[in-house]
């Protein structure tokens, strides 16, 4: 109990003086310190070493899969091993650059059919595993086997770590500015390069939503001076039909992009107030909808 006493003091003096902008980090701390011991109140023991994996070291410890987490700013994860009763578990704490890079590397992990968890920001259990989302970290739980004592002891664990370790439980900003009506829950998703296969469409926060029958994704990206958009205009075959029909909505230049992807459906795309939007699987009956949310964007 005394160790868990000033971790929660540390944490505390951390949230005190933490700046709340989400862009950067300005208190660095050691997230092992978040994998403490003992916690005396569900009976909860660690019982190994914390280990470390830094930047590139990563792959020694995830078995493929490596690579996507560096383009989120990956910092490091710590590991250890606990005991719940007669019940082993892992819990890793990965560290990201800020939080807005903590919950793009956290979307691209989601399942399509999540079983959410009311921790963090966000989070999901998946077989026997839970993730969950909060400020700078990723924070996986995993067991070896599927059994009622499994569930409960890593329930037990991420709730004391959901406690323990500091940083913002909400979504990032530029989520706001997307519609909230007809949205799909857990379909944020923040992509960090070649966005529908194109080398300059980085940094895209999408969502999804429902139009009576048709799922539709709208996405957006700081784009001021329209240099992403230039470079998609111009790696693409287009014609002037298609043209035409999309400068018929009112972005802020005359280019816009109206494409027929035999994957995606029709992807319009334009400028708006310095930033790069756009709609996946436009119909012609989704146009009220586009340009309602296009003229909001202030």
């Amino acid at each position: 109990m005394y160790r868990l006493t000033i971790a929660i003091l540390l944490v505390s003096g951390i949230l005190i003086f933490a700046c709340g902008d989400s862009k950067k980090a300005t208190v660095k701390v050691d997230p092992a310190d978040y994998l403490i011991q003992k916690f005396d109140q569900n009976g909860i023991e660690r019982v190994s070493e914390v280990r470390r994996f830094i930047g590139e070291t990563l792959y020694e410890y995830i078995n493929g899969g490596a690579e996507i987490y560096h383009l989120y700013d990956f910092i490091e994860v710590v590991t250890a091993d606990y005991k719940v009763g007669e019940t082993e578990i892992v819990a890793d704490i990965y560290s990201f650059e800020n939080p807005d890079l903590a919950y793009g590397m956290f979307s691209t992990l989601r399942p399509l059919t999540p079983a959410p968890i009311g921790l963090g920001v966000e989070g999901f259990s998946f077989g026997s595993s839970l993730d969950f989302v909060k400020g700078n970290y990723i924070i996986r739980i995993i067991g070896y086997d599927e059994t009622s004592e499994t569930a409960s002891a890593i329930e037990k664990l991420s709730n004391q770590l959901n406690s323990l370790v500091p940083g913002r439980t909400s979504k990032p900003e530029r989520f706001a500015v997307f519609p909230q009506k007809d949205r799909i829950d857990f379909t944020e998703k923040i992509h960090a390069q070649s966005f529908l296969g194109q080398k300059a469409l980085t940094d895209i926060y999408s969502m999804n939503f429902q139009i009576e029958s048709d799922t539709i994704t709208l996405f957006l990206s700081d784009d001021k001076g329209g240099g992403k958009f230039k470079q998609w205009f111009e790696a693409i075959e287009y014609d002037e039909a298609s043209m035409k029909a999309a400068k018929s909505l009112p972005f802020d230049q005359p280019k816009a992009l109206m494409i027929e992807d035999s994957y995606y459906g029709t992807i319009v795309a334009g400028l708006k107030n310095d930033n790069l939007i756009g709609i996946i699987g436009y119909k012609d009956q989704h146009k009220d909808f586009l340009l309602e949310w296009v003229n909001s964007l202030k």
